[in-house]
């Protein structure tokens, strides 16, 4: 499908996947390795995600304030499957059971996307996880209530620099 499929066919076609349950990040990511180069392969790569980049700004402003926090350390991009959802999560404290997405408006602008974030959060809820969305407007309140769920107290003088990974 990727050679002949525009990419609004294949984004459908990827989500269709993920939410059946059937979509696999790693897998996907050897695929598209294995087969660079081949028609359709970057069409491909601009819609899949990738777990192992940072999501420029706001993960690493992100992360540096939980390391400024001194947080107990939590999985980024992590993959999780719970009953009704499997995908990645941006922020995982997996033994603590709390999921945060850092949602920008970028990424969470159409109704699609819109729609995928709630059907995440009842299944994240479903499987035991507590979800917990941080926007840019609302960063410090929201760190400030994963501060709270974590048990962490904040440290004086300053806030973390943003810094690049």
């Amino acid at each position: 499908c990727t050679a002949v499929c525009n990419e609004r066919a294949l984004g459908h076609a990827l989500n269709q996947l993920e939410l059946r349950q059937l979509y696999d990040p790693t897998g996907l990511q050897v695929l598209m390795e294995r087969h660079r180069g081949r028609r359709g392969i970057a069409k491909l790569r601009g819609l899949a995600p990738d777990p192992t980049v940072v999501h420029e700004g706001f993960e690493e402003r992100f992360r540096a304030e939980a390391e400024w926090r001194e947080w107990p350390a939590p999985k980024y991009n992590e993959p999780l499957a719970v009953p009704g959802w499997y995908g990645l999560i941006d922020v995982l404290w997996e033994d603590r059971r709390l999921a945060v997405e850092l949602d920008s408006r970028s990424s969470h602008l159409s109704m699609a996307q819109f729609e995928e974030d709630h059907r995440r959060d009842r299944a994240l809820r479903r499987g035991g996880y507590l979800p917990l969305r941080i926007t840019w407007a609302q960063y410090y309140e929201g760190v400030e209530e994963v501060d709270e769920l974590l048990g962490a107290s904040p440290r004086p003088g300053g806030r973390p620099r943003h810094r690049a990974r």
